[in-house]
């Protein structure tokens, strides 16, 4: 998470006698749900109490905060910002690793397995939702799309970026009439539209031939393909940018104002590079891989233009990705926390520096900088709101098409209905809307992994779906892939690993590797085959 940096005005600086004051997260700590209020012994609470009480079965969340002055020693500050939501069952639950004699003693089932929060008494449910597939690029055709700008057509490719922490960000390029492609992607719910190569040539610093050779891979006599790039370069000549420093200071100097963490210190090169880092290609950090992936896309969308290549079903399992409730949980959590400091706690400083009888010395106490942080957080009632009304108030939206609709009451009119919620999966509250039935029907590419049966009646038919007996939604993954070591294997079984080389371009009869979004190589097309069987061997 960025650390946050107040840099003083020069009538500031007068007030407080600091030029910067820095802070950021060093550790979180959760504890223990408990009754606060009541120094006892043993003051934990536990789940049948709060539902007996219409509470909420919560625990404290604590924060160590370093502090910095200027060049001064760092301070580190423990601070409690609020007491959040606790799941059933959880490491943090008192439940947990009790048996079936002590669970009855804590007026609990004996079977009880958790899953579920607690709220004003309500047991609560983060429903699983389906999102589109992660780090993959979906090439797809929609009618909408045409009136949105100047020149646009129906066809896209998207690419829904997620990095480790799970952060995601949705980019799309769109084909224009004219040949040449415009990256969007929003921000704090904003839409925002960038010529492509600015982006190309902001995160690498090359010449038009070397950018015109990579996409057209040698089909020179091809006159459309040629003609599309051409189209794309020269937006770039209209704009008189011709390296990677004036493609960054200029994309710096537009969204200045706009991104979140920008100081006065930075110069529009500095922000440039936030933007490439912090929204462009998320799920890599390395300038050389997000090049390469949006090269890649653009390959994608031009060949679905002239018809090589088959458009992608968004309704196909085989497109999609769940997003279980923790993740969502832990999501909304990071924002909050990001709020607290970036936002929230920067407005409180500039109004705590107008007041007229501002103690400079007072200001530098720990407790003052507790008690500012304190009462910037809330953090503790926002996720509470969050599962009471399953409505999300968010700055950015966290990449998702809905606000409401993500908390449901697990209602227990028996054990196999109070089940069923664990096992539901909903395709969006935004697609509840549509008119077209596309989004409902059942596809081949479904078996196994949803139950063809088990879907209400209504409205929310084929929308709200069960995943099968046998589908098991994962929470991480599994194996941590060694992606150096893979490509090295790969190398054997007959893969050419891609080059930084622009020299060096292959024809389309080379299939691209890719793996988890990072483009790996090609593979020539007569071992396609036998490299794919190779894998599976190994695996």
């Amino acid at each position: 998470m960025l650390q946050f940096d107040y840099i003083a005005t020069e009538e500031e600086k007068l007030k407080c006698g600091f030029s910067r004051m820095t802070l950021f997260y060093d550790s979180f700590e959760i504890g223990n749900p408990s009754h606060e209020d009541l120094d006892l012994e043993n003051s934990n609470i536990y789940p049948s109490e709060c539902r007996q009480r219409r509470m909420t079965y919560e625990a404290p969340l604590f924060a160590i905060i370093s502090r910095k002055f200027d060049d001064e020693m760092i301070d580190h500050i423990r601070i409690k910002l609020g007491n959040i939501p606790v799941m059933v069952g959880s490491k943090f639950c008192n439940l947990r690793g009790l048996d079936e004699k002590q669970l009855a003693q804590k007026g609990e089932d004996m079977s009880e397995f958790g899953g579920y929060f607690i709220v004003n008494g309500n047991e609560k449910v983060a429903r699983m939702l389906i999102v589109p597939k992660r780090n993959y690029p979906v090439v797809f055709s929609r009618g909408n799309f045409v009136g949105r700008d100047k020149n646009f057509t129906s066809y896209a490719c998207q690419f829904r970026a997620v990095r480790d922490d799970l952060t995601a960000q949705t980019i799309t390029l769109h084909y224009l009439s004219d040949g040449s492609i415009t990256l969007r992607f929003l921000y704090q719910k904003q839409e925002f539209l960038i010529p492509i190569i600015m982006i190309l040539k902001g995160l690498k610093d090359c010449t038009d031939k070397q950018i015109y050779e990579r996409i057209v891979k040698g089909n020179f006599n091809q006159k459309q393909i040629s003609d599309r790039v051409e189209a794309i370069l020269g937006v770039g000549k209209d704009s008189n940018v011709y390296n990677s420093q004036q493609c960054k200071a200029l994309m710096g100097s537009r969204f200045r104002v706009v991104l979140a963490g920008v100081t006065s210190e930075m110069s529009d090169i500095d922000v440039g590079d936030l933007l490439l880092h912090k929204h462009i290609c998320i799920h890599t950090d390395s300038y050389e891989e997000k090049f390469d992936t949006i090269c890649l896309m653009i390959d994608k969308l031009y060949a679905a233009v002239a018809n090589e290549t088959e458009l992608d079903d968004l309704d196909s399992v085989a497109n999609q990705d769940v997003l279980l409730g923790g993740h969502l949980y832990s999501q909304i959590l990071v924002e909050k926390l990001f709020d607290c400091l970036h936002i929230n706690l920067r407005q409180r400083l500039k109004k705590e520096f107008t007041r007229y009888n501002f103690d400079s010395i007072k200001f530098r106490d720990i407790h003052t900088t507790k008690k500012l942080i304190e009462s910037s957080g809330m953090i503790g009632k926002r996720m509470e709101h969050f599962l009471a009304t399953g409505n999300l108030i968010s700055r950015t939206n966290l990449d998702l098409m809905q606000t409401a609709g993500f908390s449901i009451i697990a209602d227990k009119l028996n054990s196999i209905r109070f089940l069923s919620h664990f096992r539901s999966i909903h395709r969006g509250q935004y697609f509840a809307e549509q008119k077209t039935t596309s989004v409902r029907k059942l596809l081949p590419e479904s078996w196994g992994f949803l139950c063809p049966v088990h879907t209400p009646d209504g409205a929310p038919c084929g929308l709200l779906n069960h995943i099968s007996m046998s589908c098991v939604p994962i929470g991480s993954e599994e194996v941590t892939v060694d992606k150096h070591k893979l490509k090295h294997v790969f190398g054997e079984l007959g893969m050419n690993s891609i080059s930084s080389d622009f020299n060096l371009n292959y024809s389309k009869t080379y299939y691209p590797v890719v793996l988890d979004g990072v483009h790996l190589g090609y593979v020539a097309g007569e071992i396609g085959e036998q490299f794919v069987e190779s894998i599976r061997f190994l695996k």
